[in-house]
């Protein structure tokens, strides 16, 4: 559907298979939606192009200090894991809007050059079972599992701090963009041990020359990784050249 809604630094946006639809900013502000049914939806050349007002959320959770990060849906939306740039992860529920547990883990992270935390991404895992987390300042992703809402193991260490990364179906490997690396880094999930580090070839990227459209210090040359369906592809960012590698 195609609405042009105003939102002030949105940091984060998720959805579900259920109709829901999540969004975080940087006000500390934590918002859900109920999409509506297709039926309800008119036909694309009766929707407007022009930036309209907002539907009223489901509710809207208010008090992560640093703002909301990248949020992530349990598979059947019951459930979100909401990042709040801060050291932790705030477990809501996705019905009430209610605070379900605040996720400490600073004495499980290993951070680089650090003594500050800042919950960042996460992912849930296709079939419910784990959910994964990176802190922006951290070498390594945590592993969560979702019952008892605790850390039970970690993968890494990577050899920079974690940008975004992504995970196979079978949850045997996690796919991560670091900091100065044109390429990304595997981790073996089981073993919890980086296996692999594959950088771009016939690329290069300079941190003292930042492409015009970059913000502040240039130091992520891969901002986003992916897996094409059938994971026979990786599609990695390059930032710094203007061209997505596969």
């Amino acid at each position: 559907r195609r609405r042009h809604t105003r939102f002030r630094n949105v940091t984060g946006v998720q959805t579900c298979a259920l109709p829901i639809f999540a969004a975080g900013d940087r006000e500390g502000r934590l918002l859900i939606w109920e999409l509506p049914e297709p039926n309800d939806i008119p036909p694309i050349e009766q929707q407007t192009k022009t930036p309209g007002v907002a539907p009223a959320p489901k509710f809207s959770l208010v008090g992560h200090t640093n703002g909301i990060s990248r949020l992530a849906i349990t598979p059947d939306g019951k459930t979100l894991y909401a990042p709040g740039a801060d050291p932790y992860w705030y477990v809501v529920n996705g019905e009430t809007g209610k605070l379900i547990k605040k996720i400490d883990t600073t004495k499980t992270r290993n951070l680089y050059k650090s003594t500050t935390s800042v919950a960042h991404n996460t992912i849930f895992a296709p079939d419910g079972s784990k959910v994964y987390l990176a802190d922006a300042r951290s070498l390594d992703v945590q592993v969560v599992d979702p019952k008892t809402m605790e850390v039970v193991s970690n993968v890494g260490p990577f050899s920079h701090r974690l940008r975004p990364f992504t995970v196979n179906g079978s949850n045997s490997l996690v796919i991560v963009n670091v900091y100065e690396l044109l390429g990304f880094e595997i981790g073996d999930i089981k073993t919890g041990k980086k296996i692999a580090r594959v950088e771009v070839q016939g690329y290069t990227w300079d941190p003292k020359k930042p492409p015009p459209h970059s913000v502040g210090e240039f130091v992520s040359p891969s901002h986003g990784v992916a897996m094409s369906p059938d994971e026979k592809e990786i599609w990695v960012t390059d930032g710094s050249n203007g061209y997505l590698h596969v």
